[in-house]
């Protein structure tokens, strides 16, 4: 501990950077837990886990190349809990947007949803900008635009969320639609069978 006193700028440097990533990457599992529902994202945790354990590592080293190399390990645990947590998050919104997508397959989204297409359009022109980044977040930058890639799967999802009760009502009127229209069919049906037997009868007779 008394080595980070007196430390050097680079230490300081790295010690500032773990700090950041450490931070984000608690808020990233906090929004983890508070979009999902789920509980800790175990695979981020552990990885905080390991962050935290190297940070005692560096502050118990003697010399402060150790202490430099142990920080910069943590940088890096913390760096894979901030993309273990984004990956979950990714997945979770493609996930419920996907089976939005076919709960209402059958439903005219367009009447009572004006912008569903551009909103479907820009989910799936995230999911293929989110495809296209690093699989484990070198940069901050890197994490940024990750980040944004996030926050655009939200929106998406956010506005279909939006519109499913009106979606819903649709639905239910399309139900009864469909009901109403097999009832006439069979009472027609069922008119035209006792026309038929009608004139049966009388021919039968003739």
């Amino acid at each position: 501990m008394e080595l980070f006193v007196s430390a050097s700028p680079d230490i300081k440097e790295e010690l500032r950077r773990y700090c950041e990533l450490y931070a984000s990457a608690e808020q990233a599992c906090k929004r983890w837990e508070l979009t999902t529902l789920n509980g800790v994202l175990i695979p981020a945790i552990n990885e905080l886990r390991c962050a935290g354990h190297h940070m005692i590592r560096a502050c118990l080293a003697d010399d402060e190349q150790v202490a430099l190399k142990e920080i910069r390990i943590g940088q890096e645990h913390a760096e894979r809990a901030i993309h273990d947590t984004y990956d979950g998050i990714a997945i979770y919104y493609i996930e419920q947007s996907n089976q939005f997508l076919d709960e209402f397959k059958n439903i005219p989204i367009s009447q009572v949803y004006p912008g569903f297409l551009e909103n479907r359009r820009k989910f799936e022109d995230t999911k293929r900008a989110l495809s296209r980044t690093p699989r484990t977040p070198k940069t901050e930058t890197d994490i940024s635009t990750k980040a944004k890639h996030i926050d655009a799967l939200q929106e998406v999802y956010d506005n279909f969320e939006n519109a499913r009760e009106e979606l819903n009502k649709l639905k239910r009127k399309d139900r009864i639609e469909a009901r109403k229209f097999i009832i006439t069919f069979i009472m027609s049906s069922l008119g035209l069978l006792v026309a038929i037997l009608g004139a049966v009868r009388v021919w039968l007779k003739w």
